[in-house]
């Protein structure tokens, strides 16, 4: 089912089946007015939601408390709400109600369903449906973090703190749905990651985080995942006033791998595994990428301003052409921030057309390094088994808050066609197998998530 949200127009909010007629219509001003000093409040909390988490947690372990996990939903929850009624404005703000009525209808299938009950983990009971929400780039909205399926907290009803943090979570559209967002790419059918006999990613390290360093060790001990030579930058030897250039080639050569000659497949993804700097200070064209070749040397350093003329002028000298460029998956702090107030960020750049990339995908506040690993490996995991990565990012966000109690993977946002998936579904990733493994079988099922196509 869809739900199109519009921010910025006046909103025709239509509730359709899988090609069927429309169920429910409702229109909604979502309002733009004084979206810069919005979108600053919503950077703010976000970021406090990720220290509240980061601050318990060890150097090795993402883990957290259910109360911590419970104390920073819920105030997350709040700040969803109040973000919400601000959107929506006074004029329409009595037709709250029976939006989140509607949201409720389309995820579970149930028209009279008067609560939502969250999931019931320890139960094979069927799925909810999923709803696909339509948003324009460069809103800068997270919509994933508005409670749009419980706007009340009192009327959850727990027998324990681990259910009440999933029922908690299921409040959120980003727990509840796939967020599809409009990133104004004419790909069409959604591309297929080739990955026969493996998936090729391409992986940009700062080697001075634990976090990155263990990312590539997951990448090197998958078979499934050809990653080979490793994370660049390998030596120190590029300077810092060539480092956007050669970033910028390394990032447009899709058949080769840091000038190692030809391959067989081209780079399906270009995962970052490092420190960006989006700093409220910054403007956004300032926004950084930091990598690193070494744990205590070779720091570089590139900025939005930089690396876009960089890619600009290399695009232009080799022409365009040819099928859609790679995944650009950025692991690193605040990546996927939108800033109203600039004309630049991660998101607009790599979503721009003439690059060719096939969309982005990035964190929305700053984000603890060994949570961001985990995302990682749990992500690839489900990518490889032939889920579509809006299916994977939402699985991931589940497995992550059952086995770590830790909410965090909200903060994931994805500007690409959610239905892409590999070549070749793999059915067990030969990958260092934790304690988490065998939550799959149990959310999976409950979740319906087998190669499912997205409406």
């Amino acid at each position: 089912m869809t739900i199109d949200i519009d921010i910025g127009a006046a909103c025709h909010i239509t509730v359709t089946g899988n090609n069927g007629p429309p169920l429910e219509t409702l229109n909604i001003k979502f309002s733009r007015d004084n979206l810069g000093e919005l979108r600053r409040n919503v950077r703010n909390r976000l970021r406090k939601f990720a220290f509240d988490l980061a601050a318990p947690i060890s150097t090795k372990d993402p883990r957290v408390s259910l109360r911590d996990g419970i104390r920073a939903l819920r105030e997350l929850h709040d700040f969803g709400y109040l973000l919400l009624r601000t959107l929506i404005g006074e004029k329409d703000r009595p037709k709250l109600p029976e939006l989140i009525k509607m949201t409720r209808t389309a995820c579970t299938g149930n028209a009279a369903a008067d609560s939502w009950p969250g999931p019931r983990w320890s139960e094979l009971s069927p799925r909810p449906n999923l709803v696909v929400f339509k948003t324009q780039v460069e809103d800068g909205i997270p919509i994933d973090i508005l409670p749009l399926l419980n706007e009340d907290l009192d009327g959850l009803e727990a027998f324990d703190e681990f259910e009440q943090l999933g029922q908690l979570a299921s409040c959120f559209l980003g727990f509840s749905a796939i967020v599809k967002r409009d990133i104004g790419k004419a790909i069409g059918v959604a591309p297929r990651l080739e990955n026969v006999p493996q998936l090729p990613i391409k992986l940009f390290i700062n080697r001075g985080l634990r976090g990155a360093r263990q990312e590539e060790v997951n990448f090197r001990t998958n078979e499934n995942i050809d990653v080979a030579p490793g994370g660049w930058p390998n030596d120190h030897s590029v300077p810092q006033n060539g480092f956007a250039k050669k970033l910028a080639e390394h990032l447009l050569e899709g058949n080769t791998r840091f000038g190692a000659g030809p391959r067989q497949l081209a780079d399906q993804i270009c995962h970052f595994a490092c420190h960006s700097d989006t700093s409220e200070g910054l403007s956004s064209i300032d926004y950084e990428i930091g990598l690193q070749s070494r744990q205590l040397i070779g720091r570089r350093k590139v900025n939005i301003e930089k690396l876009t003329v960089a890619l600009d002028k290399l695009r232009a000298k080799r022409g365009g052409g040819g099928g859609p460029g790679p995944l650009i998956f950025m692991n690193s702090c605040g990546s996927g921030d939108l800033d109203p107030r600039g004309a630049a960020s991660f998101p607009d750049l790599f979503l721009d057309e003439t690059l060719g990339f096939m969309g982005f995908i990035g964190t929305e506040t700053v984000m603890p390094d060994q949570f961001a690993a985990e995302f990682s490996r749990v992500f690839y995991k489900h990518l490889i088994r032939g889920v579509e990565i809006g299916d994977t990012v939402l699985l991931t966000r589940w497995e992550l808050l059952k086995t770590y109690r830790n909410p965090l993977g909200l903060m994931y946002t994805i500007f690409a066609e959610p239905e892409i998936r590999v070549m070749r579904p793999v059915e067990e990733p030969a990958m260092q197998q934790t304690p988490s493994s065998g939550i799959l079988a149990g959310i999976g099922r409950f979740f319906g998530f087998q190669g499912r196509a997205v409406v």
